[in-house]
C-alpha cells in the first residue's frame, strides 16, 4: 500500500504519514493485555486516509466504502471548539465498544492492510532469517469479525 517511490497507494501521498496499528492500540491493550507496538502490527498511512484530516467528504460512503480508517477523529475535529470534549466523547465511545469486544474503527480495509503487513514481514524474515522478529504470531491476534 505504501512505498517511498509511490507513496500511499490510495492517493500517492508520501507526506504527513502516520503509523496505523492494524489492530488499534486501545483495542489490543484491552483485549490482549499486551503491547500493541509491534512492527507486525503497524503500517504507514497518509493522514488523509488514516484520520481524515483535510479529506473532503471523509465521513461519507463512496461505493460502499468509507475512505477513512478512523472517521471518529475527523468527526471530533470538525466540532472542535477549543475544548477536548468531542475528542473525549470519541475515546469514551471507543472504550465502551471495546469493553463489549466490538471494533471501533472502520474495518473496510482490514483485510488489505493485513495482507500488506504479512507480505512485508514475510519478505523481511526471508531477507533476515537470523532475526527473531516477529516474536509473536500476530496472525492469531486480529479480532474476530
Amino acid at each position: 500500500m505504501y512505498s517511498e517511490e509511490q507513496g500511499w497507494y490510495i492517493c500517492g501521498n508520501n507526506e504527513r504519514l502516520q503509523i496505523h496499528h492494524v489492530v488499534p492500540q486501545g483495542y489490543w491493550v484491552y483485549q490482549r493485555h499486551t503491547n500493541p507496538n509491534l512492527a507486525s502490527n503497524g503500517i504507514a498511512l497518509c493522514i488523509l486516509h488514516h484520520i481524515g484530516t483535510g479529506y473532503k467528504d471523509s465521513l461519507d460512503w463512496h461505493e460502499e466504502v468509507v475512505p477513512i480508517i478512523h472517521p471518529d477523529i475527523e468527526w471530533a475535529r470538525r466540532r472542535y471548539d477549543g475544548t477536548a470534549k468531542y475528542y473525549q466523547q470519541v475515546f469514551d465511545g471507543r472504550d465502551e465498544v471495546t469493553q463489549k469486544g466490538q471494533t471501533y474503527w472502520n474495518t473496510d480495509w482490514d483485510s488489505a492492510l493485513e495482507m500488506i503487513v504479512d507480505e512485508t514481514v514475510g519478505r523481511y524474515m526471508y531477507e533476515h532469517p537470523e532475526d527473531k522478529f516477529p516474536q509473536v504470531n500476530y496472525r492469531n491476534s486480529y479480532p474476530n469479525r
